[in-house]
């Protein structure tokens, strides 16, 4: 996911902010950048919209999404606190606006692709986030935000999260793919097996042998009492004949 430009309306210390897309291509450009400044100028708060944006969840288990709305602007009545995001995955570009809910005003998101709107329903649209990202917004958080001293609790998580969690950080999805792949192939070789050597104990039974080579003895007798029989045929065919 390249982000491409965000816009922050009411929260945290904005009143009104954007980062445009100008801005983004420097960051991208980058590679590496430090969000820098003094405690409270809002430096998580722009993490923190965009974890808004694409979830409606903020950064912190006990903080509400409603915490992070602006007390600037918590007393102005027209004054509507949004937040929108654009970004650029898998060829195409999403924008996301999401509202948090104030007052009377309940919580609202739509979702444009390519320009074109495709849901405000709040179900839909986070289904299409995490089909996009392929992560919920505990695995975004845990994998994207890492708050100050939380990295030990990822070290710690139960060994299936933490897994899941490192496979993406470092993109080795696709070899637990091809080690399931394996497992299930050797699963159904392993039946095949099961199934030939059963098979080969009912045609032993019906051979009335125990193994490969009594079976194989058992064959060379019956052809030579085969090629017996035949040779005492065409005797009697010639006698038959005379």
């Amino acid at each position: 996911m390249r982000p491409l430009y965000l816009s922050i309306k009411g929260f945290g210390p904005y009143v009104k902010v954007e980062l445009k897309e100008e801005i983004f291509k420097i960051l991208n450009e980058s590679k590496l950048f430090l969000i820098s400044g003094e405690i409270g100028a809002g430096k998580t708060t722009l993490l923190d919209a965009i974890l808004f944006a694409l979830f409606g969840e903020s950064s912190l288990n006990d903080r509400k999404p409603s915490d992070l709305i602006s007390h600037f602007v918590k007393t102005k009545s027209n004054f509507i606190p949004e937040v929108q995001f654009k970004f650029f995955i898998n060829g195409k570009t999403y924008l996301i606006t999401r509202r948090p809910s104030l007052g009377n005003i309940s919580e609202s998101v739509s979702l444009w692709i390519e320009d074109r709107l495709f849901s405000t329903k709040k179900t839909e649209v986070a289904e299409k986030i995490k089909e996009l990202i392929g992560l919920g917004p505990k695995q975004f958080k845990k994998v994207f935000l890492i708050p100050q001293g939380e990295y030990r609790n990822i070290l710690l998580s139960p060994p299936k999260e933490r897994r899941e969690l490192l496979q993406i950080i470092f993109e080795t999805y696709f070899f637990s793919l091809l080690e399931e792949f394996f497992k299930e192939k050797t699963k159904e070789l392993e039946r095949n097996l099961q199934n030939l050597e059963s098979q080969e104990k009912i045609y032993y039974n019906l051979a009335q042998v125990s193994n490969f080579l009594e079976l194989k003895n058992k064959l060379y007798q019956k052809e030579h009492q085969l090629g017996n029989l035949k040779n005492k045929i065409n005797l009697i065919h010639s006698e038959n004949q005379k």
